[in-house]
């Protein structure tokens, strides 16, 4: 027995929820269960996708970027030339470090994508 369907069991089962309640959770325990299905077709669709298009396996080449993050790349480039120099594009992402500039002083913060994650 898996843990979702053992989860809606003991749902049923437990005799202090109100019937109104267990009959939500059991639907939201179900819905779940189908949204993991749909999600696992999806990503094996990409990865799928990726394994045949070369720009994705040329990305994959970035230690730390798998199918998924390969494509989503792809979806967002376009088309790589329209960035000028290569700096353009991690700055595009995020990816550059904040400059913290006083005076004759400069200090490298920290990457705006790191300070969202906290």
């Amino acid at each position: 027995m898996s843990g979702k369907a053992r989860l809606i069991d003991l749902i049923e089962s437990y005799a202090a929820f109100p019937e109104e309640l267990r009959a939500g959770l059991v639907d939201m325990v179900t819905h779940a269960q189908t949204t993991q299905k749909v999600l696992n077709k999806i990503t094996k669709t990409l990865e799928e996708l990726a394994k045949n298009d070369k720009v994705c396996q040329l990305i994959q080449t970035i230690p730390g970027l798998g199918p998924i993050c390969s494509c989503r790349l792809r979806a967002t480039i376009g088309d790589i030339r329209r960035f000028k120099t290569p700096k353009d594009f991690p700055a595009y992402y995020g990816l550059v470090p904040r400059s913290i500039a006083t005076g004759h002083n400069e200090k490298k913060g920290k990457l705006p994508i790191e300070e969202t994650k906290q």
